[in-house]
């Protein structure tokens, strides 16, 4: 419900417009009037509405006073005028005020209805792109104004989780994430940072009967995919939305403390201790005897050490970061002994073998293809395939094969590469990682499926470019293209 305030000096005409409020029937609400301009500023500021209308000539301070004086400390705020003169020159400098639009008295219910309906549909996606910059500020561990909280979530509770899907988010690529939100129709809102996860905040009106973590449950079993493993974190205790940024911020910490490589693991975050214990005993001796084996240039016996090593620590489900923090200090060993200088290209390697490893065997190819790209001990037939012959070829297999459930792994294993290999070809070739490439050529051909037949419906276009789920498809489509699914439609119809 958008709030209003109304000025105008004639009480009937304030009457007037009050009562044909009631009559038309939108989501307004008009929460206090005023007689002129410098009391309209006042309540303004008090109630901060979404909509302002009021009258021209007024004593003190005209609409057209009020309305530019109002932009200047309340930008957002959507303005609408109602005069009895039709003077070209009032019209004029309302419209220079910023005003929506320029309504002539007597006013009809039908005529204002068609006006606040442009209105309306004006403030609800201006709402929607604040929503969306307010969870993208939350899940940087930003803690927005109560006052934009209350009003980008209205409702009394809510509940909320987070699913995702392989490793943890990049935090070193040199490329950007494709950032998604859910479609302003959704009544769930979901948000990803990338393409590979989903927040979820859910208004408690909605569940009725059916519990939360039941219905979570459903959403991830429905999406699993036997090529990805998946992550979820939920929240099964309600909350106000006063407390929705730390129930935020705690969900992305809990994600990032128990991701393991491989696993598909559903948690509660009340059940969750606050610290994870992991037993680091015998560590230093690990890494003392991988020091050994690479000072004396043992290399079979570092690589077969190590496969070991992380097959253990598979089996013990140690989590992603800390796995991470392991292989980084051998490179940095690696590196130490064998050039004496750092090489940044390593943790972009590294984040891409984690982010893409979909079990400890794809993990294991990778490492040990960086640590022999740090030996020089890298297979030079390799290299005969870094052309552009061989990634036409690659680009062309991605082409015929779209609408299946393609991943770095399967792609890997039709050509016969690693997939730490395969992502540095991507990054060469196509300027960008394998995900974002594929996402692309997916969406062109949407696009192309959708101008050769409009009537299409969304889910089978979504089907034939490799989307199980229409609304994740809408939502890449749109992150994309800049419109969903169902705009692009109507742009072509």
């Amino acid at each position: 419900m958008f709030t209003v305030i109304v000025v105008d000096d004639e009480p009937t005409s304030l009457e007037h417009i009050c009562a044909t409020f009631e009559l038309i029937g939108l989501d307004f609400n008009i929460v206090d009037t005023a007689e002129n301009g410098k009391e309209a500023l006042e309540k303004v500021k008090i109630h901060n509405p979404d909509l302002l209308i009021t009258d021209v000539k007024m004593p003190i301070m005209s609409g057209i006073e009020l309305v530019s004086q109002m932009k200047e400390q309340f930008p957002f705020i959507e303005a609408l005028i109602v005069s009895g003169y039709s003077d070209f020159d009032y019209a004029k400098a309302a419209l220079k005020a910023g005003v929506a639009d320029y309504v002539l008295k007597p006013i009809s219910p039908s005529n204002l209805k068609s006006v606040l309906y442009d209105v309306q549909e004006k403030l609800k996606h201006a709402l929607y792109k604040q929503r969306n910059k307010l969870i993208q500020s939350m899940s940087r561990g930003v803690m927005p104004p109560l006052s934009e909280l209350k009003k980008c979530f209205p409702s009394n509770k809510y509940y909320t989780a987070i699913v995702r899907r392989n490793g943890l988010m990049k935090r070193f690529s040199n490329f950007h994430s494709i950032e998604m939100f859910s479609e302003a129709v959704e009544m769930v809102i979901v948000y990803g940072r990338d393409e590979m996860e989903e927040l979820y905040i859910c208004p408690e009106e909605l569940l009725l009967s059916n519990g939360f973590e039941g219905i979570m449950r459903r959403i991830i079993n429905k999406n699993k995919n036997e090529t990805e493993y998946t992550t979820a974190v939920i929240s099964k205790e309600c909350f106000t939305v006063e407390i929705l940024p730390d129930r935020v911020k705690k969900l992305y910490r809990a994600l990032d403390k128990n991701t393991v490589v491989g696993y598909n693991q559903v948690l509660i975050l009340e059940e969750l201790t606050s610290t994870k214990q992991i037993n680091i005993s015998g560590q230093e001796d690990v890494l003392h005897k991988i020091g050994y084996l690479i000072k004396g240039k043992q290399i079979q016996m570092l690589k077969t050490e190590i496969r070991s090593l992380m097959l253990t620590w598979d089996k013990e489900k140690r989590p992603q970061l800390w796995l991470e923090g392991i292989c980084r200090n051998i490179l940095y060993m690696l590196q130490w002994q064998n050039t004496g200088f750092y090489d940044s290209e390593n943790e972009f390697m590294l984040e891409d073998a984690f982010f893409y490893a979909t079990c400890i065997e794809d993990l294991i190819d990778s490492f040990i293809f960086i640590l022999d790209k740090n030996l020089n001990e890298t297979d030079h037939t390799i290299y005969r395939l870094d052309t552009p012959e061989f990634f036409a070829h690659v680009q062309e297999y991605l082409q015929a094969h779209m609408q299946e459930q393609i991943t770095l792994r399967t792609v890997c294993q039709q050509f016969g590469i690693s997939q730490s290999y395969l992502s540095k070809l991507f990054s060469k070739y196509a300027g960008q990682p394998l995900n974002n490439y594929l996402i692309s050529i997916r969406i062109e051909r949407a696009k192309v499926l959708i101008l050769e037949n409009p009537n299409l419906l969304i889910k089978d276009v979504a089907s034939m470019v490799g989307y199980n789920d229409q609304f994740y498809f809408s939502r890449i489509f749109r992150s994309i293209t800049g419109v969903c699914p169902s705009d692009f439609i109507e742009s072509v119809n």
